[in-house]
């Protein structure tokens, strides 16, 4: 009989795992709190940014210089390269309370996908249950009709 069950169960239990909009989000959210984590401990690096720019110039022939036509265009290239490094102490712990909480947050959004399949697989079972209970239902209201039918001819 067991066999018999998860043979027939099984099916519809994946097939409702894997097509339900509640757990993709359940699953959703606990990707994106698994995310906040490395965003909240970013917070104890240093971090260098940086932010490259090229000009290019050229001047006109009839630009003045010293009050006269230069007669010559002029081309400029500037490369300028600012480089910053930014590195916050973390004194008072305000960036590890962070990084704690995101982490409750995680192991939260785990414990709410857990319960999310959970959920899904219980009424599954419910269901299956149910179909089983009306099919026995069904043979006995058959088996019935059978005996009134004899019956009566």
């Amino acid at each position: 009989m067991e066999i018999v069950w998860r043979s027939r169960f099984e099916p519809a239990g994946t097939l409702a795992t894997t097509n339900n909009q509640d757990l993709a989000a359940a699953a959703a959210r606990f990707a994106q709190a698994r995310a906040l984590i490395g965003v909240a401990r970013a917070g104890l690096f240093p971090m260098l940014s940086a932010q490259p720019a090229l000009a290019r110039q050229r001047s006109s022939v009839n630009a003045p210089v010293n009050g006269k036509p230069a007669g010559t265009a002029y081309t400029y290239n500037n490369f300028l390269m600012p480089l910053d490094l930014n590195w916050e102490l973390d004194l008072w712990g305000r960036i590890r309370r962070q990084t704690e909480s995101a982490r409750a947050r995680f192991s939260a959004s785990a414990d709410d996908l857990e319960s999310a399949r959970l959920a899904l697989q219980a009424e599954v079972a419910g269901d299956y249950f149910t179909l089983r209970a009306l099919d026995a239902e069904r043979g006995t209201v058959a088996d019935s009709l059978g005996l009134i039918a004899i019956r009566w001819s």
